[in-house]
């Protein structure tokens, strides 16, 4: 008996609403797996992670409470790691991440170090850092709008910052 093997079109879904990291945060072209006739995504999401601790501190508008914890989380800062680098109270870190979806409204010079501070303890080469900390302290503003990345070809870090400070 011969069987022939049929290849079936690989299902993406265009945008996929993505919360686990306490913000919104649009995957495009998702791949899509089929586990117990159900669709879910493809994803490595401890990458879309890695990647998003790299785009959260290059966004244009300020950051919300929630991307601020979200990136001291994932450098295992404690608030009072956070306090000590920006020179401020536990208190006050304690404020800026209530502030949820909003933004943190943290003085903007101090918004910039703790900008700059994630991308140097995140390891990053430094001609791709020297080109960060330009973009950050540059005058560039832009609305709160969610991120997008694309899941479907997710990079390795290097290749995914190059990238992003080329669109900036």
């Amino acid at each position: 008996m011969n069987t022939q093997h049929k290849k079936s079109a690989r299902k993406t879904q265009t945008i996929y609403p993505y919360y686990g990291l306490g913000f919104l945060v649009n995957l495009k072209d998702v791949p899509l797996r089929e586990i117990e006739g159900q669709l879910v995504p493809d994803v490595r999401f401890n990458k879309v992670e890695e990647c998003m601790a790299l785009v959260v501190p290059l966004k244009p508008a300020p950051l919300s409470g929630n991307e601020f914890r979200f990136v001291r989380r994932h450098l295992g800062w404690t608030q009072e790691d956070v306090a000590g680098k920006l020179a401020v109270t536990r208190q006050a870190v304690i404020g800026w991440e209530r502030q949820g979806d909003a933004s943190t409204r943290m003085e903007p010079s101090t918004e910039k170090v703790f900008r700059v501070l994630a991308l140097d303890a995140q390891g990053i080469a430094p001609e791709l850092f020297k080109r960060a900390f330009d973009l950050i302290f540059s005058e560039r503003h832009g609305p709160a709008e969610p991120f997008e990345l694309p899941a479907g070809r997710m990079l390795d870090r290097r290749r995914f910052l190059q990238s992003q400070l080329r669109a900036a």
